[in-house]
């Protein structure tokens, strides 16, 4: 109910991952590989229904076989030097809140801060570039990550199968580094800042009839276990999303609580500045130790310049901001098959009053072979 209007729609992802270890395969000490392929179908509700500038779903997305990663990596120093480089996704290693990771709408992986940011949303699900990545890790605390990008990864129609490649510097590049700090006090936490830098054209909203070649942002993130509860033993999480490997600890059972923020320039984007947050509670019920039920809420602040130029160019009243609040409950049925009701509230969707807030109703099956 609300958004564009009311019916009913069906996304879904079909993915298909190889990791080589070279070491053992070769003798090439320190290299792995790592293929991943997807096949996407149906439509996406926050497209189609809603009008959500924040995707309701994170699998939504053109029907097609795609071809996201594909990379050589290398790792010196017993792994506390790490570089990759070939086909590569930002949002597999950057921005990402790990307690953020179980919420069905696709703001809470790769936040709308950068997906509006950067041409055709950047390289994340579901389309990854040419890229390459260092990593420094020189203990259990403390890592730093740099990438570089192609700048623009082309509309979906036109990138159909993942290998539309362009590295020059008229597309402009990408550029992402993130320092992140995980401390162990009472109960585990972790910190993040990072900063990102895109060469390519964009829009000058402060001034219509030019465009400027270089944008900009920053982020930080926390993510934090706030209540463990006492009779967990020790285990590994299982994963919210497909196989993602997540951290291992003594307890994964315990409430979560994490905070996300960025912030842009106004003259060349449409968020001056994006604000996520979120509680989740792994294993509530004494029976269901690998359930989450987590509750969040997503802020998007429109920068004046984007609302000021829109309105004389379209003659669209913009709102000043807009918000998702998502409910949801993961049932870890078996290690390979889950099931999770979903129940999100978009307020102000299309960025405009015009529409009426909108009210989604949705249920994610996950299996694993």
């Amino acid at each position: 109910m609300g958004g564009i209007r009311a019916g009913s729609v069906y996304t879904s992802v079909t993915q298909c991952a190889t990791t080589l270890d070279l070491e053992k395969l070769m003798g090439w000490q320190g290299g792995s590989f790592y293929s991943r392929w997807i096949y996407l179908a149906g439509q996406d509700p926050g497209i189609n229904l809603a009008g959500s500038l924040f995707s309701i779903s994170a699998i939504g997305g053109n029907s097609t076989l795609r071809n996201i990663e594909l990379w050589l990596q290398q790792n010196i120093l017993q792994d506390t030097i790490s570089l990759r480089a070939g086909q590569i996704v930002a949002d597999s290693e950057f921005a990402i809140s790990d307690y953020g990771a179980v919420f069905i709408n696709n703001t809470f992986g790769w936040p709308a801060g950068l997906y509006t940011s950067i041409p055709n949303g950047g390289p994340a699900f579901p389309i990854g570039v040419p890229g390459v990545r260092l990593k420094l890790m020189p203990n259990d605390q403390f890592s730093l990550k740099a990438a570089l990008f192609q700048g623009n990864v082309y509309p979906q129609n036109i990138n159909n199968h993942g290998f539309t490649w362009n590295l020059n510097s008229n597309q402009g590049y990408f550029y992402l580094t993130e320092a992140a700090y995980h401390y162990q006090c009472v109960l585990p936490g972790e910190i993040k800042t990072g900063c990102w830098l895109c060469s390519s054209r964009f829009q000058n909203f402060s001034n219509t009839n030019s465009a400027t070649s270089d944008n900009y942002g920053i982020y930080a993130i926390s993510d934090q276990m706030i209540y463990r509860s006492p009779d967990n033993s020790k285990g590994e999480n299982i994963s919210p999303v497909f196989a993602k490997p997540v951290r291992k600890g003594p307890s994964t059972r315990g409430l979560g609580y994490f905070n996300r923020m960025t912030l842009e320039p106004t003259n060349n984007n449409l968020l001056h500045v994006y604000y996520d947050t979120g509680l989740n509670f792994r294993g509530l019920l004494p029976s269901r130790s690998q359930d989450i039920m987590g509750l969040a809420l997503a802020y998007g602040l429109l920068s004046n310049d984007a609302i000021s130029t829109i309105a004389q160019t379209q003659g669209t009243s913009l709102s000043q901001n807009t918000f998702d609040i998502e409910f949801t409950y993961q049932l870890q049925l078996t290690q390979w098959f889950t099931l999770q009701p979903d129940l999100q509230y978009v307020i102000h969707p299309g960025m405009t009053q015009a529409l009426g807030n909108a009210l989604v109703v949705g249920l994610r099956t996950t299996i694993i072979f």
